[in-house]
């Protein structure tokens, strides 16, 4: 089930996640969000590094405001950019 607009929790879905990814090498993880986790965000960045450096091919894709502008956590873009996994 996928549940759009109203906001998630990141932190919850990637603790889900994780345990799926047999072969870290063999899988891609797309994660689309505006990464606005507030006070959860060391959190879910700490579960995403753990996930790119278990060899996971990680792909952040920016969220878009409905005047179809991309809209990115600051925090999260320079941490994506200095993993070397910078936000779609």
């Amino acid at each position: 089930r996928t549940n759009l607009g109203g906001g998630n929790d990141g932190p919850a879905a990637m603790a889900m996640a994780r345990p799926k990814i047999a072969e870290p090498k063999n899988t891609v993880m797309v994660w689309i969000s505006d990464f606005y986790e507030f006070d959860r965000s060391q959190p879910l960045f700490e579960g995403i590094e753990a996930v790119h450096r278990s060899g996971v091919k990680f792909i952040p894709v920016g969220s878009v405001t409905s005047s179809g502008r991309q809209e990115v956590n600051p925090w999260f873009r320079e941490r994506f950019k200095a993993l070397g996994t910078p936000v779609v």
